[in-house]
């Protein structure tokens, strides 16, 4: 088959309104072709679009289950992903423990993952996110802490005003703008 197919292949799978897939075997079957190397992107989009479908809590929790045990930067990125665009809460507690992985690129994706959530449980543990060594899950922590309207954000965006990363400095500003605290004047001013 070319990959046009498999992609159609996949995505009959998907949950729509009209139609429930509600098998666990769906999750098992799709899982094991994520971690494979030779499948094209199109078709692991694909599976993340099925796994976005997912509705009933057992699929979402299936989702989080192998998020924890997942060993693969990019198992771990790719189901990030599908609970960003399901926007599912994270009931089993799985993404805090993810802010201290070794790849940015999941710490960055975890942040995506919580404030889509709107877990706003975590904001102490995002908020130390913005002194990560990282610049990209920097200015995503800045980010997500103006998501959930924290004050926390402030000292830390006032802090960042200086930084040698654009991005970094875009999204304190950014967050100084949304939040209109007093104590932001002075720096934004300087």
């Amino acid at each position: 088959k070319d990959t046009a197919s498999r992609v159609e292949a996949v995505l009959t799978l998907e949950t729509t309104p009209t139609q429930a897939v509600e098998d666990p075997g769906v999750f098992e079957v799709l899982y094991e072709k994520l971690g494979d190397k030779t499948v094209e992107p199109d078709v692991v989009k694909a599976i993340v679009r099925v796994f976005v479908s997912f509705r009933t809590e057992a699929q979402q929790r299936q989702v989080f289950e192998a998020l924890k045990a997942e060993k693969a930067e990019s198992g771990k990125v790719a189901l990030l992903q599908v609970i960003t665009q399901g926007k599912w809460k994270d009931t089993a507690g799985v993404l805090p423990g993810l802010l201290a992985d070794k790849s940015w690129g999941v710490r960055r994706h975890t942040l995506h993952a919580l404030l889509a959530g709107g877990d706003a449980s975590v904001i102490e543990q995002v908020a130390a996110m913005c002194d990560d060594e990282n610049e990209a899950v920097r200015f995503e922590a800045l980010d997500a802490l103006t998501g959930f309207k924290s004050p926390l954000v402030v000292p830390k965006a006032i802090a960042s005003l200086d930084s040698k990363s654009r991005q970094v400095r875009q999204s304190a500003f950014r967050a100084l703008t949304v939040m209109r605290d007093k104590s932001a004047v002075e720096p934004l001013i300087q």
